[in-house]
């Protein structure tokens, strides 16, 4: 079993996605809701592709392209909709609270 953890940078950069949406609550329910909330978080997240796939592949050398870039959906889908989750819940846990639940579900059984 590898496990594959988040960077300090990375749940840097989450916990402060959390917070934005957090402070402009109203706001991204709107643009959050169930229509565009994986449009508007898949957006975010893809912008962090490529270095997000070379970390991926440091931990799994022997995969290959393809499998890499599955692996980085399976990811970001399941971050996408745990954020979606917490917005639909009216954000009641603490953003800190989310990035451990992501962190602590960032394994894979792969290789």
């Amino acid at each position: 079993m590898i496990k594959l953890y988040f960077k300090a940078t990375e749940i840097f950069i989450l916990n402060e996605l959390l917070k934005l949406i957090l402070i402009n609550k109203e706001l991204c329910k709107i643009i959050f809701n169930e229509k565009n909330s994986a449009y508007v978080l898949n957006t975010v997240l893809n912008s962090a592709h490529d270095i997000t796939i070379a970390e991926i592949k440091k931990q799994l050398p022997n995969a290959n392209e393809t499998h890499l870039e599955y692996f980085f959906t399976y990811s970001t889908g399941g971050i996408i909709e745990v954020i979606r989750k917490w917005i639909n819940d009216d954000m009641k846990i603490p953003t800190e609270e989310v990035v451990q639940i992501l962190e602590s579900m960032n394994v894979t059984n792969s290789q």
